[in-house]
């Protein structure tokens, strides 16, 4: 009984979706995004997360960055230099002499040395190393409020600092 409800449940999919009859692979949808093409290698990189937890800096990432390259491993498809948790202390993004913090020079950095630069955040209000790694270095201190660097309230703002005035891929 089963065998004949599986036939006919497939026999009425194929009748429904002519396309589906000649490929059942082929896909249905389409993407909104521009397809430029089928990637030469998976998406690859290094996550200061995995060298530095939260112990990482801006001379640590470009000192890595650079490593990637002067191994070769930036001409093998290694393109992504990711931040992790932890860069909200780097000097880039404190304010100096009262002005606008800004990680756009450190990211012009990482783009002239041929990389994409990727930065962490989180959709709450906190990251990962504040709920799971208590004990690390490097926490964002201050009041309850200013604790609070993730995204959760502010999306649309942050999502246009990171990717736009600072330009982070």
């Amino acid at each position: 009984m089963l065998r004949h409800l599986l036939i006919a449940s497939a026999a009425s999919l194929l009748a429904v979706s002519p396309a589906l009859a000649q490929d059942g692979l082929k896909p249905t949808g389409r993407w909104i995004t521009p397809r430029v093409g089928a990637a030469v290698t998976p998406p690859m990189g290094w996550n200061a997360w995995n060298a530095f937890r939260t112990e990482g800096d801006e001379a640590k990432v470009m000192g890595s960055a650079q490593a990637l390259r002067d191994t070769g491993l930036a001409r093998l498809g290694y393109r992504y230099v990711n931040l992790d948790d932890g860069w909200w202390l780097f000097p880039s993004v404190a304010s100096r002499d009262g002005g606008e913090a800004s990680f756009k020079p450190f990211v012009d950095r990482l783009h002239a040395m041929g990389f994409k630069a990727g930065i962490y955040t989180d959709v709450g209000r906190n990251v990962c190393s504040q709920a799971w790694d208590l004990k690390s270095p490097n926490l964002p201190v201050g009041t309850a409020l200013e604790r609070e660097v993730g995204l959760e309230g502010h999306v649309d703002q942050d999502i246009g600092l990171f990717f736009g005035e600072w330009g982070f891929d």
